[in-house]
């Protein structure tokens, strides 16, 4: 470790041509503070009610398909047959 990995002066100009292009792309993508979380704040505040539309969706889908597996399942208990599904059969 006692040498220097650098060993020319244009692997030094290259370094440094790197570690400005790297400062430039930081300052190119720099959030700008308040204004992005005041702008994700207002999103989040119109997205919410899409949000809790799709949730409350899903929720009536799963007990839906909670309600028809229970039927499925009481059918084939009422023929006398195992119930099978399809993770079962593979």
């Amino acid at each position: 470790m006692s040498e220097f990995p650098i060993h020319s002066a244009s692997q030094i100009a290259i370094l440094l041509l790197v570690l400005v292009a790297g400062w430039l792309f930081g300052l190119a993508s720099h959030p700008g503070g308040k204004r992005w979380k005041q702008r994700y704040r207002e999103l989040e505040a119109e997205t919410r009610p899409l949000r809790e539309e799709h949730r409350a969706e899903i929720a009536a889908r799963d007990r839906e398909i909670a309600e028809l597996r229970a039927e499925r399942d009481r059918l084939a208990h009422a023929a006398g047959r195992p119930v099978t599904t399809e993770r079962d059969a593979i």
